[in-house]
């Protein structure tokens, strides 16, 4: 990989994803021990659709921080559709 980026690109990319990646657990880990205390609303919906993406909607719903991506996929929970076919998590 060295022969086609220059060694500073490599640590840019790789510093990069390892800081994406880290922002991305902590707040998945938050979503699960402490969002319902926030004083942040939208943290508080999130919350919510995330839990309903583990144990009532396995395949749909698996934005974490926002759902563009499950608008963007067709993975959007939307309140009262039909349940998912796999059922339970």
């Amino acid at each position: 990989f060295n022969l086609f980026v220059p060694t500073p690109a490599n640590l840019a990319l790789f510093s990069g994803i390892f800081v994406g990646f880290t922002f991305y657990d902590v707040i998945h880990f938050y979503l699960h021990h402490g969002a319902e205390k926030s004083v942040i609303p939208h943290v508080r919906r999130m919350r919510t659709y995330h839990a309903i993406h583990h144990y009532k909607e396995p395949d749909r719903g698996y934005g974490v921080t926002s759902k563009l991506w499950d608008r963007v996929f067709g993975t959007l929970i939307v309140p009262g559709s039909k349940k998912s076919k796999l059922g339970k998590a």
